[in-house]
């Protein structure tokens, strides 16, 4: 008996379409540091869908001031 994912945003929803509540699993990949934005895009590239939270910072060094995002955790995606 399929069963649809609750409480979930509709793009998760259309990928989990017609699979069991149990096989829509969540994994976390370790990576080096500094290579989680590497990873998720080697990720994409094969078609897995992963997540990489985000948040923007300023950041000075001594000749600038520049906006980045950093993952929110470090060294993992999901």
């Amino acid at each position: 008996m399929s069963q649809a994912v609750p409480n979930r945003a509709p793009e998760l929803q259309s990928v989990f379409a017609g699979l069991p509540v149990e096989s829509a699993a969540w994994f976390a990949v370790q990576t080096k540091p500094s290579h989680e934005k590497k990873v998720s895009l080697g990720l994409n590239e094969k078609g897995i869908h992963n997540f990489l939270p985000l948040h923007r910072e300023n950041r000075q060094w001594s000749d600038r001031r520049q906006c980045i995002e950093s993952p929110i955790f470090t060294h993992y995606v999901f």
